[in-house]
């Protein structure tokens, strides 16, 4: 496996990105991934179990003895994708 590097720095005004104690690399093709610490995805948000039990409840609550759960489910299904 390769090693794996990792730092955090701040591209400077003119674009340049200073990476430390990378000299053992020198004349090294490497790959560069850039991650902007300043922009949080969306699907990162905290939410607590409860807000999310709150969101779900009951969507496929006792479905599996529901008489009518093929049809709740293809009605679900067509709502959420009609």
């Amino acid at each position: 496996m390769e090693p794996l590097y990792r730092y955090t720095t701040i591209v400077q005004s003119n674009g340049i990105i200073k990476i430390p104690e990378i000299s053992s690399l020198e004349n090294h093709e490497i790959e560069v991934i850039i991650l902007d610490k300043n922009i949080v995805p969306a699907h990162t948000t905290n939410k607590s179990f409860t807000d999310f039990s709150e969101k779900w409840k009951g969507l496929l609550k006792n479905s599996e003895t529901s008489a009518d759960f093929q049809t709740e489910k293809i009605d679900y299904l067509r709502s959420k994708h009609s």
